[in-house]
C-alpha cells in the first residue's frame, strides 16, 4: 500500500513539476518569405527568384546564368559577347550571419566585389570567362539570334563527373565535363503577348566544354584550364513562345522545367489543349525505338512543352521521376486536373527531380491559391510540391 501512494504521489509531483516548467517561447519566422510587391498595379520583383548562377550536380562548379560579366566587356569593348562568367566552389569560414557580412549585398544587380545574395562562399570575380572566340563557330542559322540565359547539364552517363586527372598523367587534379545550354532570341523576337501572329522565336543551343580545377575540394581550388569540345555544338528547332524563361536542367538530364507565359499547349495522344500554363516542363524518353540510350542534355529534343500538372499523369514522366509519383494538390489538398495551370511561376526543380519548388499566387483560373470564395491562399511565397508533401503544396518554411 505504501509503495503505491508513493508512486501515486510521485506522478502527482511529476504533473505538477511539468505543467508550473517555463518551456521557451515556440519559434517564429521572422522573415519576409514575399518575394513580389505591387507598384501601382504592377506586380515586380523584390529579389531573384533564382539562384544566379547554376551549379554543377556536386555543387562545386557554376556558370552565371544570367548576364554577362561587366568588368570584361570595359577591357573587351570590340567582344560581341561580353562574356560568360565560370565559378569555382571553396569552403571558407563564416564567422557571423550571412546578413551581418560587411561584403553582403542586398541587391543583386550590384557587383561591386560583392557577395551574390545567399552564396556565401562565392565572391564576385570569376575564376574563368566563356567568350565566344573560344569554341567553334556557331552554325549560320543563329547569327540572327542573341544569347539571353545560360545553364548547364551534365552527360552523366557517358562522362561521370568529377575524375582524377592532371597534368602529364597526375591524379592531382578534379576534371568535369559539362553541356553549356544558352537561349537564343531572334532579333526581331517578341518577348511578351502570347498572341497568334506575332513573332515568338526562341532556340536552345549547347555545347560542350571540359574544365580542370586545382587544389579540388580545398580553400586554395581555382580553375586552371578550360577547354570547349569540337564539334559538340547542337541547336534547337525554333520555340514559337514568348518566353522560355528560368529554364532548369534536371534529372538524368532529360528533363527541363521552364517557366512560358500564358501558353496553350497540345496535350499528348489526342487529349485537347491546356490554356494560360506557365510552369512546363519537357522530356525525352531514356532509350529510343530501337532500344539504344540516348544522348543526355540533347536541345533538339527538349521542346515539347507539356503542363507540370500533366506530369503524373504521363508515361515519360510517372516512374522515371519522383516529382511524378503523385498527382499535384493545391494548398486546400484538392487535387489539380491534369493540364489545368498551377497558381504560381519562377519553377526551380531539385537535381533529383523529387521536388518543384516555385513562387505561388492565386487567381481565378488556378487551382492553387483560392479557396473559391475569393479569398487567396499563400499569394507570393516560395512553395514546394513533389515527392517530400506527396504532391500536395506547401509554403516552403512550413512543409512536412
Amino acid at each position: 500500500m505504501k509503495q503505491v501512494v508513493a508512486i501515486s504521489f510521485g506522478v502527482f509531483f511529476l504533473l505538477v513539476l511539468f505543467n508550473n516548467f517555463n518551456y521557451p517561447d515556440f519559434p517564429t519566422r521572422n522573415i519576409d518569405t514575399v518575394t513580389i510587391k505591387n507598384v501601382d498595379g504592377k506586380l515586380e520583383s523584390m529579389a531573384p527568384h533564382l539562384p544566379t548562377v547554376d551549379f554543377s550536380n556536386d555543387g562545386r562548379v557554376a556558370i552565371r546564368r544570367r548576364g554577362s560579366y561587366n568588368e570584361y566587356s570595359k577591357t573587351h569593348p570590340n567582344d560581341r559577347r561580353t562574356g560568360v562568367p565560370l565559378y569555382i566552389l571553396k569552403p571558407e569560414n563564416v564567422n557571423n550571419h550571412l546578413y551581418d557580412e560587411s561584403n553582403y549585398s542586398a541587391d543583386a544587380a550590384n557587383y561591386s566585389g560583392r557577395r551574390y545574395v545567399g552564396t556565401p562562399m562565392m565572391t564576385e570575380k570569376p575564376d574563368h570567362i566563356f567568350v565566344e572566340s573560344e569554341f567553334e563557330s556557331k552554325p549560320a542559322i543563329l547569327d540572327e539570334y542573341v544569347a539571353k540565359r545560360t545553364f548547364l547539364c551534365e552527360k552523366s552517363e557517358e562522362h561521370p563527373s568529377p575524375w582524377a586527372c592532371g597534368p602529364n598523367g597526375a591524379k592531382t587534379h578534379d576534371c568535369y565535363r559539362f553541356t553549356m545550354i544558352t537561349r537564343y532570341h531572334h532579333r526581331d523576337h517578341v518577348d511578351h503577348a502570347n498572341t497568334p501572329g506575332l513573332n515568338h522565336d526562341i532556340r536552345l543551343a549547347s555545347v560542350d566544354y571540359f574544365v580542370r580545377v586545382k587544389n579540388p575540394k580545398t580553400p586554395d581550388a581555382e580553375i586552371d584550364y578550360v577547354q570547349f569540345i569540337n564539334g559538340s555544338f547542337k541547336y534547337s528547332e525554333r520555340i514559337q513562345f514568348p518566353k522560355v524563361a528560368e529554364p532548369v536542367m534536371t534529372g538524368n538530364g532529360r528533363l527541363l522545367v521552364a517557366r512560358l507565359h500564358e501558353a496553350t499547349l497540345t496535350l499528348p495522344n489526342g487529349e485537347g489543349t491546356a490554356s494560360n500554363i506557365n510552369m512546363v516542363y519537357a522530356t525525352y524518353p531514356d532509350t529510343n525505338a530501337s532500344g539504344d540510350r540516348q544522348q543526355q542534355c540533347d536541345v533538339r529534343k527538349l521542346i515539347n512543352f507539356r503542363p507540370l500538372s500533366y506530369a503524373y499523369h504521363d508515361s515519360e514522366m510517372n516512374g522515371r521521376f519522383n516529382f511524378a509519383k503523385f498527382p499535384l494538390r493545391d494548398s486546400l489538398n484538392r487535387p489539380i486536373p491534369k493540364g489545368k495551370p498551377i497558381g504560381g511561376s519562377y519553377p526551380w526543380m531539385d537535381k533529383s527531380a523529387s521536388n518543384l519548388f516555385y513562387t505561388g499566387f492565386g487567381n481565378d483560373d488556378s487551382y492553387y491559391g483560392t479557396d473559391g470564395e475569393g479569398g487567396v491562399l499563400s499569394l507570393f511565397v516560395e512553395n514546394v510540391a513533389g515527392l517530400a508533401t506527396d504532391g500536395s503544396a506547401y509554403q516552403v518554411p512550413e512543409a512536412p
